[in-house]
């Protein structure tokens, strides 16, 4: 991984230095998500697999440089991944374009204690331009 430590524990620490805003990677550590939460979130859970999580380089898009996080249990991957971008790159780097509506953010309601959801709906409602604010 050109440019980062060859720690891991290193690397999550330089690795919101190096491409801007902070990220909270702890949730991301393996095990984090327990069942019971899963199981709010998709349908038909038994268990949660955690994979290592590496971070693939050289990525240019629409002019930015990002790093891009995989999950995946296969050697190489994130190596491969990280050449062609870096090929691609010296072209110029890729191009991308949504057509609108574009999804910004997406909340997601694990646990919503005795509150009804319509409750749980107005309170969002009153923070919505806190919320927009701090996604952009």
């Amino acid at each position: 991984m050109h440019g980062l430590p060859p720690q891991p524990a290193a690397r999550v620490a330089k690795v919101p230095m190096r491409e801007g805003p902070a990220v909270d990677v702890a949730g991301q550590r393996a095990g984090a998500l327990g069942a019971e939460a899963a199981d709010h979130m998709i349908e038909n859970v038994i268990g949660c697999l955690a994979l290592p999580m590496g971070v693939a380089t050289n990525f240019r898009i629409n002019g930015r440089d990002y790093l891009v996080p995989m999950c995946v249990e296969e050697a190489s991957v994130v190596a491969a991944a990280s050449n062609a971008a870096k090929m691609i790159r010296s072209g110029g780097g890729f191009a991308g374009y949504a057509d609108p509506p574009w999804m910004i953010a997406q909340i997601q309601l694990v646990r919503s204690g005795s509150r009804k959801p319509d409750e749980i709906t107005s309170a969002i409602s009153s923070h919505r331009q806190a919320l927009l604010a701090a996604g952009r």
